[in-house]
């Protein structure tokens, strides 16, 4: 026999690939990778952490119930817009009115004292303060409250206090949970602990007050008992009420637009969030449904006022784009959209403003808001709105089987150079709203057969579908069958990232954007444990925060570090090895050595494990060994260790498991001594 060196020079850097055949020689792909992503150079690297970030919260649940999150949405504040009191008041929706600023005398004295209760309560006992090791108290002297107000208003907010940089993790390793200029809205969906779980899985939580990730929910979102909308302010979630939509979580959507958060659910008129206050849009005393110019008349044959079509906007498909709403499925219609005049999402359609019989007293003759309706467009001849974005200038109106593509709905769309459809796609559709994102460059959603992409519009009339779970089809269909209502995508901004969750599954494709693999698809890996169900980008100065809706209680979480309640394994395996050319030569491997990255340092040199794993053919590898770490390790980030092998076969396939806990890791290389011998025919 001779010996022979075989090495996979960057293990996995082409990510999954369940389409190829293993025997073929592509061993840049793998197999298995799980809990893992393609990092900035190519190596196979351990996913970040699902963190713990603010779980503290004022829900005042059951002792039985618990929680997810299963909804989030942030928005900026656009400080140089007047803020119109009217348009977001305190409404019935609100568990607590807060008190607003209070007014201060020429030495900075409140002149009202009492109004700082409240401000009290809400900044000093839950604030930043608070972890500073401050834990500021109502004071009965009216100065030292005022002051205590003060440091409140530094700590939460200030450049060198507590807030951005006082406790940011760029500087000392502690998260800040102040976002200065955003706000963060959520739905937690609330069921009693245990409930629809599979007996065998049914096991106690964890030290750390969250479910092992070895089990599996057994139940889907209708078995929610209710829902609360909340604000994440601080280090705490604020509940903002109680909320039980009639259709169900699946059909209701958070749209941020200007700068407030709104809520669309099927028959239910829509909520705007605005700094934890939140109101009705039709409360807005310059409200204007959705009417047509004809006025009719009554009984005694008088004119009897404009045909409101809509009394409320209670559609669930909704998104902002080119400075309006838009929103189907009102009245129970997924043909029609509904956009709202420019920058005035409490005015919509006015047909009396081309009425013959002239324009009412008192309405806006500028009114430019207005309705599409696509029905007559649909290539397949009938289909139903799923979603409604906006790509590189375009309006892009998904339905079940087909795509209408529209072009200038910038300006006024019903206006000379308004909307014209550009392309009308078949046979490819969306499965659900939230199954879509928009990565900037391109616009990804889930269809029936995977992950596709429009590719960048531009000005030829075909747009360039593409495939980026091309690598993973055939597994990914299945589970998108399987949860077509629930399946997300979601883009993880700052990490290059874009993730098909699959939260009832727990599990998840993450999909790194930029240069595609071999084949034409996205590199692909698979993430297990997958405990949230929505997340949003909060944009700071300096960083920007990967905020994730936790399940089981856990809160809002964080794609960030390696350190979550439970550990987790990055596990690879590679497609089969060969000696030449001959898929059926026998293989004796002796030894197998691992060169890894790793960020070092004394404290984590011992927490780091790796454990190798081989086996011959397609089958599961029954072999397994604890790898020995080299004593020089100590002093480099690069790391090699070694490992002595056992049995021989055909069809040789080597593969590995590390468990990530506090420690970043990434594979460079493996190589693997072995004998070939004879060669079977």
């Amino acid at each position: 026999m001779q010996l022979t060196q075989l090495s996979i020079q960057g293990p996995g850097s082409q990510g999954l690939n369940s389409e190829l055949s293993p025997f073929q020689q592509s061993i840049e792909f793998a197999l298995k990778a799980d809990n893992a992503v393609i990092d900035r150079v190519g190596r196979l690297a351990a996913r970040e952490a699902f963190a713990d970030f603010v779980w503290d919260n004022n829900f005042e649940l059951k002792e039985e119930e618990t929680y997810d999150i299963v909804r989030m949405e942030t928005v900026m504040y656009d400080e140089d817009r007047p803020v119109n009191p009217e348009v977001f008041e305190i409404s019935k929706f609100n568990d607590t009115a807060f008190e607003p600023e209070p007014e201060v005398d020429g030495n900075g004295n409140p002149i009202n004292p009492e109004q700082l209760s409240d401000l009290l309560r809400v900044g000093a006992e839950y604030n930043m303060a608070e972890y500073a090791g401050l834990l500021l108290t109502e004071n009965a002297d009216p100065l030292g409250r005022h002051n205590a107000r003060l440091f409140v208003e530094q700590a939460y907010g200030s450049q060198y206090g507590i807030g951005q940089y006082g406790r940011g993790d760029e500087y000392n390793g502690g998260f800040t949970t102040s976002f200065d200029d955003h706000t963060v809205i959520g739905i937690a969906g609330v069921y009693v602990k245990n409930q629809g779980y599979n007996a065998e899985y049914n096991r106690p939580q964890s030290e750390y007050g969250v479910m092992e990730y070895s089990q599996k929910r057994d139940f889907t979102v209708q078995n929610y008992d209710y829902y609360i909308v909340f604000e994440l302010r601080g280090p705490k979630l604020y509940r903002l009420g109680q909320w039980t939509p009639k259709n169900g979580l699946t059909k209701c959507q958070l749209v941020p637009f200007m700068d407030s958060i709104f809520l669309f659910s099927a028959g239910e008129p829509p909520i705007a969030f605005y700094k934890g206050s939140s109101a009705l849009i039709s409360d807005h005393p310059n409200y204007k449904p959705p009417r047509d110019g004809d006025r009719g008349n009554d009984e005694f044959g008088n004119p009897s006022g404009l045909n409101v079509i809509a009394p409320e906007l209670d559609g669930d498909v909704a998104c902002a784009a080119y400075g309006r709403l838009w929103v189907s499925g009102v009245n129970g219609n997924y043909d029609v959209i509904y956009y709202s005049d420019l920058l005035v999402p409490y005015q919509w359609y006015d047909g009396s403003i081309d009425s013959e019989q002239g324009l009412p007293e008192g309405e806006d003759p500028f009114n430019s808001g207005g309705i599409i309706d696509v029905r007559e467009y649909w290539p397949t001849g009938n289909d139903k709105i799923q979603g409604i974005t906006a790509h590189n200038g375009f309006l892009i109106i998904f339905g079940r089987h087909s795509i209408l593509i529209y072009s200038g709905a910038q300006g006024d769309p019903a206006g000379e150079n308004g909307l014209k459809l550009e392309d009308a796609i078949r046979d490819v559709g969306l499965v659900n709203q939230d199954a879509m994102c928009n990565i900037g460059s391109d616009h990804l959603f889930v269809d029936s057969l995977g992950v596709r992409s429009l590719g960048r519009v531009v000005q030829e009339k075909s747009v360039p579908l593409a495939e980026p779970s091309l690598n993973v089809a055939t597994v990914i269909r299945e589970q998108i069958a399987e949860n077509r209502d629930t399946v997300r995508l979601h883009h993880l901004i700052s990490k290059n990232i874009a993730v098909c969750l699959f939260p009832f599954d727990r599990e998840a494709y993450a999909f790194q954007l930029g240069q595609p693999s071999a084949t034409g698809g996205l590199r692909t890996t698979f993430w297990t444990g997958c405990d949230w169900y929505d997340g949003c980008a909060v944009r700071s100065d300096y960083k920007t925060r990967e905020l994730l809706g936790g399940m089981d209680g856990r809160g809002v979480t964080m794609y960030d570090g390696y350190t979550q309640p439970a550990e987790y394994t990055l596990s690879y395996e590679s497609t089969v090895l060969l000696s030449g050319n001959d898929l059926m030569q026998t293989l004796v491997p002796k030894s197998v050595l691992y060169s890894f990255h790793h960020h070092h340092n004394e404290q984590n040199h011992s927490q780091i494990k790796l454990y190798s794993r081989w086996g011959f053919g397609t089958e599961e590898m029954p072999y397994m060994a604890k790898c020995q770490m080299s004593g020089h390790w100590r002093k480099t980030d690069v790391g090699t260790c070694k490992v002595n092998m056992a049995g021989s076969g055909e069809m040789l396939r080597i593969g590995f498991d590390c468990p990530i806990h506090s420690h970043p890791f990434s594979m460079q290389q493996i190589s693997i001594n072995t004998l070939a011998g004879r060669k079977l025919v």
